[in-house]
């Protein structure tokens, strides 16, 4: 004779393991793509002491979109003077000095900081450093994004 047997069924409550390291990875991967904007003050975030420079860099790179012409920008740090030029004209696009407020300068690791805009959005540039009223901020161009970045220190 056969004996009945009863299994009782298993509850299982909780989570996997593997289902916690999957929720985890992704919240990594959301947090290293968010710091970065979270960590930078308001000042930076908007460009601050930088935003004149941004203002020329961005009005070059609309100009080359617009145009369909290269644009290149040269600035001289030592004095804030720019010369912007469009490929194919002799004649400067726009030149003049970049208006910082008191105390703010320029810095590069060359004589002058050179950005080049292509009318595909496609850019490129030196690192430009401007310090003053208690920042540091580096205005970089982002050769596959075409961004331009304010980097604060």
């Amino acid at each position: 004779m056969k004996r009945a047997t009863h299994f009782s069924p298993v509850i299982r409550t909780g989570f996997t393991l593997i289902e916690l390291i999957v929720v985890l990875v992704i919240i990594g991967i959301v947090g290293v793509a968010v710091a970065p904007s979270l960590l930078q003050s308001p000042a930076v975030a908007t460009g601050g002491v930088a935003a004149p420079v941004v203002d020329l860099l961005k009005s070059a790179q609309r100009a080359a979109v617009d145009s369909g012409r290269a644009v290149r920008v040269v600035v001289d740090p030592s004095n804030g003077a720019y010369v912007a030029r469009m490929a194919g004209r002799n004649d400067p696009l726009s030149s003049g000095t970049i208006a910082l407020t008191g105390g703010v300068s320029l810095q590069t690791d060359s004589v002058r900081a050179e950005f080049s805009f292509a009318p595909s959005g496609d850019s490129r540039g030196d690192p430009l450093a401007v310090h003053g009223q208690g920042q540091e901020v580096w205005v970089a161009v982002d050769q596959w994004t075409g961004a331009i970045n304010v980097i604060g220190r």
